[in-house]
């Protein structure tokens, strides 16, 4: 069965970037942005990273998103054609418990407990949503000029519009300051948890989680300070 989230290519535009599904002719720029060591101050360079590795890479992004399974997509400048970066959605999701999901782990499983402990049972039917993961690379070249947000906002719009999202999540490393600093430019900085990392229970991450009425709240407040970007 044909998962709900495949899609065979992803394409929007904001103001400043066009963003899309990778294609075979983007190797080399993606090779080289691996190469640069300045573009990973937490780690991941790849300083022998090759075209045709790339091109590997790029095949397997497009693959992943046509079965559903993660959307990672590139970022380009629409004033020069140039590779800005790469990222999209780590996961799409249908969650069972969209105020469980908000919550945290952390403090879901604490609930759990207290409910276990005390012999209670939540009578209240659980709200389901679809879940959308997402993150963000950027060439230091584009950093500080307001092009995280203005792909974040797109990322946000398009998993509303295209997928149904209605509850959200990204995270990163605890020193990760830019990351954090973007969330706040969001509106979203509230929304955070510290969370063992969806991908790895060893590793101690901040999270970030909100809804749909969190969202309309973080628009308002975007626009009042003339920041929000519409996509196409």
């Amino acid at each position: 069965m044909a998962s709900p989230f495949a899609r065979a290519a992803i394409e929007f535009k904001t103001p400043r970037v066009l963003a899309r599904t990778g294609q075979p002719s983007d190797a080399e720029s993606f090779a080289s942005y691996n190469r640069d060591a300045a573009n990973f101050p937490y780690g991941g360079c790849q300083p022998e990273a090759t075209a045709d590795q790339a091109a590997k890479t790029i095949e397997s992004f497009a693959r992943w998103a046509a079965e559903g399974k993660h959307a990672w997509i590139f970022f380009f400048s629409r004033a020069t054609g140039a590779l800005m970066g790469y990222g999209g959605y780590n996961a799409f999701e249908q969650v069972d418990d969209a105020d469980k999901f908000l919550a945290g782990p952390t403090a879901a499983a604490a609930a759990a407990e207290k409910t276990e402990a005390h012999g209670e049972t939540n009578k209240q039917a659980a709200a389901a949503a679809v879940m959308a993961d997402m993150g963000i690379m950027l060439d230091h070249r584009f950093w500080g000029q307001g092009y995280g947000l203005e792909i974040f906002v797109g990322l946000t719009e398009w998993a509303r519009r295209e997928m149904g999202a209605a509850v959200f999540r990204t995270e990163t490393d605890l020193e990760n300051q830019a990351w954090q600093a973007l969330m706040r430019r969001a509106e979203v900085g509230e929304c955070v948890h510290r969370e063992k990392a969806s991908y790895s229970k060893d590793k101690d991450v901040l999270q970030w989680r909100w809804d749909d009425e969190a969202w309309a709240e973080a628009r308002r407040r975007i626009e009042a300070k003339g920041r929000w970007f519409d996509i196409e």
